[in-house]
């Protein structure tokens, strides 16, 4: 199961949500209420189904150029067990950088600037290596 979500952020909150410390997880549980981040895990319950806060469920806003090869968000070694789907919300506008496409193994995807792609935590997944500043919000749920 996976979704698109245009304009799923304003570019107000993508740029707010960008300023936050980067490759840094945060517990869903430890966001502070009425914060953007906080605002964010709200819009998500009404686009995934089913959608339940897990003790273990974080947030990351993320750089990295190298990209992700291809995996499933409960991991290799079953590390996120608990992992029911995993987002992404793009925080950088095309011109930023040049790469870092996103595939699913029937779907190639060049998310836009504030869209979200969603997808449940067992359907692979990868992204490809990027040149410039691709920053992305994503979410384990």
């Amino acid at each position: 199961m996976k979704g698109i979500v245009k304009e799923f952020v304003t570019p107000e909150e993508a740029n707010q949500l960008r300023s936050l410390r980067q490759n840094k997880s945060v517990k869903i549980h430890d966001l502070p209420d009425g914060g953007i981040s906080s605002l964010i895990v709200e819009r998500l319950k009404g686009h995934i189904p089913d959608l339940k806060i897990h003790d273990k469920s974080y947030l990351r806003i993320e750089h990295i150029y190298k990209g992700h090869g291809w995996h499933v968000d409960t991991g290799s070694n079953n590390h996120m067990p608990w992992c029911t789907y995993g987002c992404s919300i793009m925080l950088s506008r095309d011109y930023e950088y040049v790469g870092g496409t996103f595939h699913y193994r029937d779907e190639d995807l060049e998310p836009d600037f504030c869209q979200l792609v969603w997808h449940d935590s067992k359907t692979e997944h990868m992204v490809d290596p990027h040149q410039g500043v691709r920053v992305v919000c994503l979410i384990f749920i």
